[in-house]
């Protein structure tokens, strides 16, 4: 009897230890999860903030690409204005010089019906 008793304290100690091992690893396990669930979350974030730093340094890149741009067709343009006005200069002297030409030959034959 006593034998049958001490197999039953020795089981129930085995059944409570078991328990017990069984709660430490489900607590265990229950930590790694939210452990897990924490790094996933900040992980998360953390490229979160990379893509909204990365946007904003796609947006920075297409401004200043769009004023380079813009700064390449004013200067562009400012160059066509000033080769037109040269142009302008250019034909006013050719005209310029056509006129006292023209002048000279008519004082020529002023000169030579005199």
């Amino acid at each position: 009897m006593q034998r049958l008793r001490q197999k039953k304290e020795i089981a129930v100690a085995k059944a409570e230890a078991d328990r017990q091992s069984n709660d430490a690893r489900i607590n265990s396990e229950r930590e790694i999860a939210i452990k897990n669930n924490e790094l996933d979350m900040q992980k998360a974030e953390l490229q979160k903030n990379a893509d909204s730093k990365r946007a904003e340094a796609d947006a920075a890149y297409e401004i200043q690409k769009e004023e380079q741009r813009k700064t390449i067709e004013v200067t562009a343009a400012n160059a066509n204005i000033a080769k037109e006005e040269r142009l302008v200069l250019l034909k006013q002297r050719e005209a310029e010089t056509m006129e006292k030409s023209l002048d000279a030959q008519v004082k020529k034959k002023r000169k030579l019906r005199n």
